[in-house]
């Protein structure tokens, strides 16, 4: 019933204006706040009661737009706080699952949402237009370059506020951290912005802008591919490291490039309901990154390309007159010669000299679009720049699994040798303590320890034994099915 009168009340708040759909939203939540902590929540029962805790924070978040006198101090602000209005429309879309549910959160966050990222869009332009983003020059202070014993991780599409969900979750993995950001390279689409955070950016130049906003990789000139920027990276002395090859983290000058996660592809194929894959991909980029350091790669250093836009329903339509452009995406064009359009333009980051036009605000080119990015707004051009690392690293006890036996749903697991402060668990995926399916136990002075699985329904699956110290680093584990194998 609650359920049901919260839905209603959601769906009206679509022909409210603005102020007066915040003001109803946090007195919605005073309403139906409470029942969040009710056991129908904890059944996953109340999926509208847990999504209006995040509608409320994006109505807090959003009561007034980003504001600066330049680039840099709308950054500041949103790297600040800005960001947690975008990370509050992906949560509570991520809350409800059916149809229903989906339209009353949608009513809700493009009533509070499209007004505040069109005003802080046009902010950030009418600022970028006094104050121009970096282009190629910048590459020679700003080179992305791994220092020894370091691994670049590209991940395409990690925007600012899903990155913080990844720091996070780090965190809570005792990994060490450091974080900051850096400017997309314009227009924030992947064949302009990748090659710019790489260790080979210096052999990109730019030539025609093209349909693609492709540059070439010198010597000798062709258009860079994922494939030839790869082999210019290897040539710089870095170790390509392709799906899950961990590398060779040995020798003064150890240093690797590798590539991970599908937020970008999953965006365009996906459009909205990408909102409800954020939580997927950060785990398997988090297990990447345990990977790499457990392998014994010092430093992971998280790099990406670009931001987006999302907004459920789709963002603002002004389409462009074909005979004006070059060429169209959602968020920026080519201008052909003698045509004007009345649309925020900047230089092409690999040729200042070649304009690019922008829609303008948070409008796009193409109409029914819910994904996108190419534009100008601090969720597209401000970009993430991690780094993780052990905060246990040089102090890794070496262990390993000597034997497994299972006894019914009683695990026995012996590791060699045998030490103090060493503890057991089984997880449906290693790197993840929330996966365990049953109590961790601590091994005894002689390298034993006793686990059972209480849920009979889970014989016969696959599991992992992990072995893992007082701050929860994993230093070996081993697959395993429930019960022992058939």
């Amino acid at each position: 019933k609650d359920e049901g009168s919260l839905r209603r009340a959601l769906k009206a708040v679509e022909g409210c204006g603005p102020a007066e759909g915040r003001a109803t939203v946090i007195e919605l939540d005073k309403q139906h706040g409470p029942r969040r902590g009710w056991v129908w929540a904890r059944m996953g029962l109340s999926p509208l009661a847990m999504a209006l805790g995040h509608l409320r924070t994006l109505a807090e978040q959003t009561a007034t737009p980003l504001t600066g006198d330049s680039p840099d101090a709308i950054a500041s602000g949103y790297v600040k706080s800005g960001y947690r209005a975008d990370d509050a429309v992906l949560r509570a879309l991520a809350s409800v699952k059916s149809e229903d549910d989906l339209a009353a959160v949608q009513a809700g966050v493009r009533t509070l949402y499209l007004g505040w990222l069109d005003d802080t869009a046009r902010n950030f332009q009418a600022a970028a237009k006094k104050w121009p983003l970096p282009s190629s020059d910048v590459l020679k202070d700003q080179m992305v370059a791994a220092e020894p014993g370091e691994c670049l991780l590209f991940v395409d599409g990690l925007r600012f506020d899903v990155a913080q969900r990844l720091l996070a979750r780090g965190h809570e993995r005792q990994l060490d951290s450091t974080e900051g950001y850096r400017w997309a390279a314009l227009p924030s689409v992947t064949a302009t912005a990748k090659p710019a955070v790489t260790p080979a950016a210096m052999m990109v130049l730019g030539e025609e802008a093209g349909e693609y906003f492709c540059p070439v990789i010198n010597d000798p000139k062709r258009p860079v591919t994922a494939e030839r920027l790869r082999e210019a990276i290897a040539g710089k002395g870095y170790q390509i490291l392709h799906g899950l090859d961990a590398g060779l983290p040995v020798g003064e000058e150890a240093r690797a490039w590798s590539e991970y996660g599908e937020f970008d592809s999953l965006g365009h194929k996906l459009q909205g309901k990408l909102a409800g894959r954020i939580d997927e991909q950060l785990d398997l980029v988090l297990d990447r990154i345990l990977h790499l350091l457990e392998a014994g790669w010092r430093k992971v250093r998280v790099v990406t390309d670009h931001g987006w836009l999302l907004a459920p329903g789709g963002l603002p339509a002004l389409p462009l007159k074909k005979y004006m452009t070059e060429c169209r995406w959602a968020r920026c064009a080519v201008i052909k010669e003698g045509a004007q359009a009345d649309v925020p333009a900047a230089g092409w980051f690999w040729d200042s000299h070649q304009a690019v036009a922008y829609a303008p605000g948070a409008y796009c080119f193409a109409a029914g679009t819910e994904y996108t990015h190419g534009g100008l707004s601090p969720q597209e051009c401000v970009v993430p720049d991690l780094t993780f690392s052990s905060a246990t690293q040089g102090k890794q006890v070496a262990v390993a699994i000597e034997h497994v036996q299972w006894l019914g749903l009683r695990c026995r697991a012996v590791i060699k040798p045998a030490g103090e402060g060493l503890f057991a668990d089984l997880r449906s995926k290693p790197n993840d303590p929330k996966t365990s399916v049953t109590e961790a136990r601590a091994f005894d002075s002689e390298g034993k320890a006793g686990l059972l699985v209480e849920d009979e329904n889970l014989a016969g699956t696959s599991t992992s034994l992990v072995v893992f110290d007082a701050t929860g680093r994993i230093l070996c584990k081993r697959p395993t099915i429930i019960g022992g194998e058939a």
